[in-house]
C-alpha cells in the first residue's frame, strides 16, 4: 500500500504531457493575382489588365479562433484598351482613341476574422476588412499616336475587403493558405468605384 502523499506524480508533470497552445500572435505575407473590374470615366468604360497584390498583416487570435488585426496591401495593374468615338457634325465619322497607363492602390485597413476547424491541420478562413485606400491613376489617351489628353488622379477613398480561404498548419507556428478575396474602393476623383477579384497564397508565422 502506498500513501497518496508518497505516490510518484512525476509522470503527469512531465513535459511529454504538456499541452502547448498555438501562438496567439501572427504575421502574414501574401501575394495574389488581381483581376481589376472595369470603371467608368466621363461616360466611357476603362479596362485593365491582370495585376499583382502584395500584403502584410498582423493578427491577434483568441481562444475561439476568432481574430482581429490590421495591415496594408499594395496592388499595381495596367490600363489598356480603346474607345470608338464619333467626330462632331457635319462629318460625324468614327475614329479610335487608344489608352494605356499605370494604376495602383495602396490600402491600410483593420481586420476581423474567424478560423473554422475542418481537421487537425486544416481550417477555413473568413475575414472582413475596412479602411482607407490611396488610388493613383496615370492614363494617356492617343489618336493615331498623337496625344489627346491624360488622366492623372491621386485620391483617397473608402476601402473594403472580404476573404475566404483554406489554412494549412505546417507546424505549430507556421501556416500557409490559399484564398479568394473580393476587395474594392469607393469613388476616387472623377473615377467610379472599382472592385477587384484576387486569387492568392499566404504564409503566416506565429509568435
Amino acid at each position: 500500500y502506498i500513501e497518496p502523499e508518497d505516490a510518484n506524480t512525476d509522470w503527469y508533470e512531465s513535459d511529454a504531457f504538456e499541452i502547448k497552445q498555438d501562438p496567439l500572435n501572427q504575421i502574414s505575407l501574401s501575394l495574389s493575382l488581381v483581376n481589376p473590374g472595369d470603371i467608368e470615366s466621363q461616360g466611357k468604360d476603362l479596362e485593365f489588365d491582370t495585376g499583382v497584390d502584395f500584403g502584410l498583416e498582423y493578427s491577434r487570435f483568441f481562444t475561439d479562433n476568432s481574430y482581429i488585426g490590421g495591415g496594408f496591401s499594395y496592388k499595381t495593374f495596367n490600363a489598356s484598351g480603346h474607345h470608338i468615338l464619333t467626330s462632331p457634325p457635319p462629318l460625324s465619322y468614327p475614329f479610335k482613341v487608344n489608352y494605356d497607363g499605370d494604376a495602383s492602390l495602396l490600402s491600410f485597413y483593420g481586420t476581423l476574422g474567424q478560423k473554422w476547424t475542418l481537421s487537425h491541420r486544416i481550417g477555413l478562413l473568413t475575414q472582413a476588412s475596412a479602411g482607407i485606400g490611396v488610388s493613383d491613376y496615370d492614363i494617356k489617351f492617343t489618336w493615331d499616336e498623337n496625344p489627346v489628353h491624360a488622366l492623372n488622379i491621386s485620391d483617397t477613398s473608402f476601402y473594403y475587403s472580404l476573404l475566404l480561404g483554406l489554412d494549412f498548419q505546417l507546424s505549430r507556428s507556421w501556416h500557409a493558405a490559399l484564398f479568394y478575396e473580393l476587395d474594392g474602393r469607393s469613388e476616387a476623383g472623377t473615377l467610379d468605384y472599382q472592385n477587384f477579384h484576387q486569387f492568392g497564397v499566404k504564409t503566416s508565422f506565429g509568435f
